[in-house]
């Protein structure tokens, strides 16, 4: 059981992708077993159909044709009695069901404000593909210290090697399988295939740019590349030992995580901030989660400011003023018997006209923003004046909000 598991199911939000990973696997059972009873059409149909239905539970599973592609590719000269073109048509049936889903979730994306216009330049690009891929690296082989979300711009130059080495590792296992089939080869692909969809290379809203979350299904990777290992090992203990090698730091890791997954959500998100007071998501959700409710509006200023990003600060500062005018006029309506002040009432308006204006402003500069969690930053304003704030609709005609 790897940390990101646990990570994954004690997070209700992870379910899409615990239903997209168990689908997808699913689909690569049946094709397997397909491949074996000299490729049926209706079971190759049904490991394609689980595949469709397994996209729309996560975009991510979109990355197992990659696997599909590399098991038909293993197989494709074992049953001479087969045709071409049958084993040409399965395939190009799993792609072009594939080519749906991913025109269906263009749209979907584009619409609901997930799939964002977002073009900082190719190199700009890469630099944050290869930062993102480094860091899924180190939560898939070294889950400590487990976070919520994780600022990848704090690592070094030297993701470039990690990135250079991942793919130097996955194109060597791909000439291997393209020779032989090989289980450790068959494991390197997929740890790395799912990862692809999590580049931001076709840039989406994000809370973070990695997560245990994304490392769910590379785990099913890793360990087939230790079975292969393990196998080839002649000795019992020495298997043992490397076993529980593994097994008892990930039990611990999992153990220290239950106190802030039990503590509920500002306790986790304290904790957060602890471990990375610097980074623009843990002080968004300190301030939001945890000072405004208790009322700390200048001590909340004070932490918007530090926020790299000056259109982010600008949105966090707007939200501040709008949450402390909404908690005046609501204390004074509940101390007043229902009678309201007028004054609080335009310093609401006033408030909220200053948050919407602000939001617009980031979201001209997110084309441009290298780090695309900032776009979470003014997302999430927007549903707090839609959801929290959605009276002003009614309350502020006439006053410019």
């Amino acid at each position: 059981m790897h940390p990101a598991h646990v990570e994954v199911a004690a997070w209700i939000a992870s379910r899409k992708d615990l239903i997209a990973a168990t689908l997808g696997f699913l689909s690569l059972a049946l094709l397997a077993r397909a491949l074996r009873r000299d490729w049926p059409w209706r079971d190759m149909l049904l490991a394609a159909l689980a595949l469709f239905v397994a996209c729309f539970g996560k975009a991510s599973a979109m990355t197992f044709i990659l696997l599909v592609t590399v098991l038909i590719g293993m197989c494709w000269n074992d049953s001479a009695e087969i045709s071409r073109a049958k084993k040409l048509g399965i395939l190009l049936l799993f792609w072009a069901l594939l080519a749906v889903a991913f025109v269906i979730h263009l749209q979907v994306g584009a619409s609901n404000g997930i799939r964002i216009d977002n073009h900082p330049g190719l190199w700009v690009m890469l630099d944050r593909a290869s930062r993102i891929l480094t860091a899924q690296i180190g939560i898939l082989l070294f889950p400590y210290p487990l976070r919520f979300y994780y600022d990848v711009y704090q690592l070094g130059e030297w993701h470039w090697l990690v990135t250079a080495s991942a793919a130097l590792l996955l194109f060597l296992s791909l000439g291997v399988l393209s020779q032989r089939r090989s289980l450790w080869a068959i494991g390197v692909v997929l740890m790395f295939a799912p990862l692809f969809v999590y580049l931001q290379l076709m840039p989406f809203t994000s809370w973070s740019l990695a997560s245990e979350r994304y490392a769910f299904v590379p785990v099913a990777g890793l360990a087939l590349v230790l079975i292969d290992l393990l196998g080839r090992m002649a000795s019992p203990k020495i298997i043992g030992g490397l076993i529980m090698m593994i097994v008892l730091p990930s039990a611990l890791l999992v153990w220290s995580r239950v106190d802030d997954w039990g503590g509920g959500k500002t306790s986790l998100l304290d904790h957060e901030y602890a471990l990375q007071p610097g980074f623009h998501n843990a002080i968004r959700d300190r301030i939001g989660f945890t000072l405004l409710p208790e009322k700390r509006y200048a001590e909340a200023a004070v932490l918007a400011r530090q926020v790299p990003r000056p259109y982010a600060a600008e949105a966090l500062l707007a939200f501040i003023d709008a949450e402390q005018a909404y908690r005046s006029m609501s204390d004074n309506r509940s101390s007043a018997a229902g009678k309201e002040d007028l004054a609080l009432r335009q310093n609401f308006c006033s408030a909220v006209a200053k948050l919407h204006s602000a939001t617009r402003h980031g979201y001209t500069q997110i084309p441009h923003e290298a780090d695309v969690t900032y776009n979470n930053i003014l997302r999430s304003r927007d549903q707090v004046m839609k959801y929290r704030f959605g009276d002003a609709k009614v309350m502020c005609v006439g006053d410019g909000s």
